[in-house]
């Protein structure tokens, strides 16, 4: 068995040949078409999204009223607020002194609504530092008066004094004179000496005389500065006492307490005990429950048709169960502008005696009063809101199953709230009372 020799023949040699590298075209870069890819992919995600269904909106419901028949009294609604025919304001005193201008602290006051008589004390002013003074004032009357009788005790005396004086002059004339009686018996000397004593001692006399009356004017001078001292201490006193009356305040006349506002803590509040009053600032009122009236304004459009005596019906907010009669007592003359935006709108004032009004009402009380302008009038009875007006003529809108239909009416009479229809719709019908969003003609 012959084994392959373990020689190889070795391989032919193989060339190697040099390639050269290939550059290959660089093209544009691709990185704005990614980001517009990206966009495209996520605005087409954002727009395919399931979306949540929107549900259809109800149309609004229109309120209707039921047309009725019956009968409306033409009447005129004035709006205004509640006073008094018959009152009586109080104001804090003005006082005299200690301190002219101070504060008055009120520390008695009587309750608002509260029925008082003429006289009664309804207020009552701390005075206690006039008090004090007026114990000092009377301590100075008791020294005064004092000083009085001292003094003429002293002028007493002192005219006392003067007389005995006059006396002894008197008894030193007398004297002379009679020692003058020996002059045709002495010698020259003694008989000058003795006249020339009798005219000094006369000459002293004379003067002393004359003295008198003069020192009696002094006198009475002098006492008559003390007693005016004394009188206008007395005045000082009364002053004090007609300022220690006026602290306490008596009702003025019969009737009810009314409390007025004033301004505390930032806000208006009712006047209290224990409040600081100025001089004269009115801080309550006394009225009569008897003489209550309306004070209420009104267009002057409809001015013409409110007359002196027409009756009218009152109500009160803050009191719903009460229904007052009243009359027209008093129409302004000349219309009055209102402030700020509504300057230009005229209005007139009316007032409204109330009869027999109940004791409830009182003063500031916001009100209403109807006035009956007319005779009543019978018709289709519909709200004042359901009349509405087209092409100039007045038309209520009749529900007739899902729509409304414009009907042109004829109006009897109309008040501020109601209206009496006389032709145009027939009762029980139903009508809008406010215009439909679309309409039927």
């Amino acid at each position: 068995m012959a084994f392959p020799s373990s020689h190889r023949t070795p391989p032919a040699a193989t060339k190697i040949v040099a390639v050269e590298p290939v550059k290959l075209q660089e093209g544009p870069p691709r990185w704005p078409i990614y980001i517009f890819l990206a966009a495209l992919l996520a605005g087409s995600a954002w727009y395919l999204r399931p979306r949540p269904q929107q549900r259809a909106t109800p149309a609004p419901a229109i309120p209707t009223a039921r047309v009725y028949r019956g009968v409306i009294d033409p009447t005129r609604r004035v709006a205004g607020s509640i006073s008094a025919g018959r009152f009586a304001n109080v104001a804090a005193p003005v006082l005299q002194a200690p301190d002219t201008g101070r504060g008055l602290t009120l520390t008695f006051l009587a309750e608002s609504g509260t029925r008082v008589k003429r006289g009664q004390r309804i207020a009552e002013i701390d005075a206690q530092d006039i008090k004090d003074h007026l114990d000092d004032v009377e301590a100075g009357i008791v020294q005064s008066r004092l000083d009085i009788k001292r003094r003429q005790a002293q002028l007493l005396a002192q005219m006392e004094n003067l007389k005995q004086g006059l006396r002894v002059l008197k008894a030193t004339l007398d004297k002379a004179k009679q020692n003058a009686r020996a002059i045709p018996v002495s010698n020259s000397i003694s008989q000058e000496n003795l006249r020339l004593a009798v005219e000094e001692y006369q000459a002293a006399y004379d003067e002393a005389v004359k003295q008198m009356p003069l020192t009696e004017e002094r006198q009475l001078a002098d006492l008559k500065l003390y007693q005016l001292s004394y009188e206008h201490d007395i005045r000082h006193r009364d002053r004090h006492m007609t300022d220690f009356r006026r602290c306490t305040i008596e009702a003025p006349m019969d009737g009810m307490v009314v409390m007025q506002t004033t301004y505390r803590g930032g806000e208006m509040n009712q006047i209290k005990v224990g409040d600081r009053l100025s001089p004269g600032q009115p801080f309550m009122a006394v009225v009569d429950p008897n003489s209550m009236q309306l004070d209420a304004m009104m267009s002057q459009a409809e001015s013409e048709l409110v007359r002196l005596g027409q009756p009218a019906t009152v109500r009160f907010d803050a009191f719903p169960d009460i229904v007052v009669k009243g009359r027209v007592k008093a129409v302004g003359a000349f219309a009055m502008g209102g402030r700020r935006v509504n300057y230009y709108v005229r209005r007139i004032p009316v007032r409204v005696e109330l009869e027999n009004p109940d004791e409830r009402v009182i003063p500031d009380l916001s009100a209403s009063a109807d006035v009956l302008t007319g005779r009543p009038a019978a018709g289709l009875i519909i709200p004042r809101e359901a009349l509405a007006e087209a092409e100039g003529k007045p038309v209520v809108y009749v529900k007739q199953g899902d729509t409304f239909l414009a009907h042109a009416v004829e109006i009897a009479t109309a008040t501020n709230t109601q209206v009496a229809v006389a032709s145009g719709i027939e009762e029980g019908q139903e009508v809008a009372l406010q215009p439909p969003p679309s309409t039927i003609r």
